[in-house]
C-alpha cells in the first residue's frame, strides 16, 4: 500500500481520520446497523440433544468417538438419516447435515446435538441421528458377544477355569444405551446480537481505515506526480 521510502507517523494517521472521518465513520455504522437488522429479522433457533453412553468390549469402547463422527459425516449416513426424515430426495438437506448434526465426546458418553428454526426439526434430526447409532452399535455388541463366547471357550479348554474376581471386566461386554433421548429447550436459543453487531463495528472500522489511508496514499501520489 506504501512505498518502502515512506513512513507513516501516527499525526499522518490522525490527519487521514480527521479528513476522511465520514467514510470511516458511517460506513462502520452503516455495516453495524445492517448486522442489527439481519439479526433481528433471522427465524429463532432451537437445539435439541440426546445422549449415549458407549458400548464396552472389555475395556475398549465399542467404537471410537473418531470413528463415529466419521461415519456418521459420511454421504451414504446422511442419505440414510435424511431418509428417515423422509427427505431422501432433498440434496440440500442431506449437504448441510455435516454442520447441522454435530457429535461431541462427554467422557464414556456422546452427545448428539441440531440446532434448527423449530423446536420439532430439530429433536427429529437428533432422534434419527441417534437411533442409527445406537442400530449400528447392537450388530458391532452381538459381534462382541460372539467373540467373547469363542474367547471364554477357548481358555476353559486350554487353561483352568478363569475365577470371576480375576479380570472380570476384560470378559464383560456392554451394549451401547441411548441415556436421553432428544430433548428440546421449547424456548430459542439466546441471540448473539449485541456481539454480532459489535464484532461487525470493529471490523469494518478496522477496513475503512485501511481504506482511508489507501486513499490517502494514492490522493499523495497523484499530488507529487502534478507538482513534478
Amino acid at each position: 500500500m506504501f512505498s518502502e521510502q515512506q513512513e507513516i507517523r501516527l499525526e499522518d494517521i490522525f490527519a487521514v481520520f480527521r479528513r476522511r472521518w465520514k467514510l470511516i465513520i458511517f460506513g462502520s455504522l452503516l455495516v453495524a446497523a445492517i448486522t442489527a437488522v439481519v439479526t433481528i429479522l433471522a427465524p429463532d433457533s432451537y437445539e435439541s440433544y440426546a445422549l449415549l453412553r458407549i458400548g464396552m468390549e472389555g475395556s475398549q469402547p465399542l467404537e471410537s468417538f473418531s470413528s463415529i463422527t466419521t461415519i456418521m459425516t459420511s454421504l451414504p449416513s446422511r442419505k440414510e438419516i435424511a431418509r428417515r426424515l423422509d427427505s431422501q430426495d432433498n440434496d440440500r438437506l442431506i449437504d448441510s447435515l455435516t454442520k447441522t448434526i454435530q457429535y461431541n465426546e462427554m467422557g464414556n458418553l456422546l452427545k448428539i446435538s441440531a440446532i434448527e428454526t423449530s423446536p420439532e426439526k430439530a429433536a427429529r434430526y437428533v432422534e434419527a441421528a441417534a437411533g442409527m447409532v445406537n442400530e449400528r452399535h447392537k450388530i458391532i455388541y452381538e459381534e462382541s458377544q460372539k467373540r467373547l463366547k469363542v474367547l471364554i471357550k477357548e481358555i476353559k479348554e486350554n487353561i483352568q477355569p478363569i475365577p470371576l474376581s480375576a479380570g472380570i471386566n476384560e470378559f464383560r461386554n456392554r451394549p451401547t444405551t441411548i441415556e436421553i433421548h432428544a430433548i428440546v429447550d421449547p424456548k430459542p436459543m439466546k441471540t448473539t446480537r449485541r456481539k454480532s453487531v459489535i464484532t461487525s463495528l470493529l471490523a469494518t472500522f478496522f477496513a475503512t481505515s485501511l481504506l482511508a489511508l489507501f486513499l490517502e496514499n494514492n490522493s499523495k501520489r497523484k499530488e507529487e506526480k502534478e507538482n513534478k
